[in-house]
């Protein structure tokens, strides 16, 4: 019984250590320059993104637009995006659904050279990932 306890206070423990772990590795990714590249049925889209505290600017480097949005920390690897404006032409009605739909990101620690992240809109199923 008192094993029994023991080896579940461990994998608690090693649990618990392992979390940690990955939400202070996220700390490297909460500002800086990055890049990102989605294949999309139009071909390979890539982007540069530019991130303090609490902006993000992402550039789509094909096209040229720039759109500005606010981040919100949830946690250490998790964070939400508000859009603000973007320099390319959109309906009023597009600009206010996408101020009415913020962006939840979680980032997934990845190595030195790059991370993983998993995007969701509110209100839809679809994950960026």
């Amino acid at each position: 019984m008192i094993k029994c306890f023991l080896f579940s206070g461990l994998i608690f423990l090693s649990a618990a250590c392992g979390n940690q772990q990955k939400e202070q590795d996220c700390s490297r990714y909460r500002t800086g320059h990055f890049k990102w590249h989605a294949q999309t049925p139009n071909g390979l889209r890539r982007y540069i993104l530019e991130r303090n505290d609490s902006i993000q600017l992402e550039t789509d480097i094909n096209s040229g637009m720039v759109t500005t949005m606010k981040i919100k920390w949830i946690s250490p690897c998790r964070y939400e995006l508000a859009y603000i404006k973007s320099n390319r032409y959109m309906p009023d009605s597009v600009i206010q659904f996408r101020k009415a739909h913020n962006v939840i990101t979680t980032i997934v620690p990845g190595t030195h050279d790059y991370y993983l992240f998993e995007s969701k809109a509110d209100g839809f199923d679809h994950i960026l990932k």
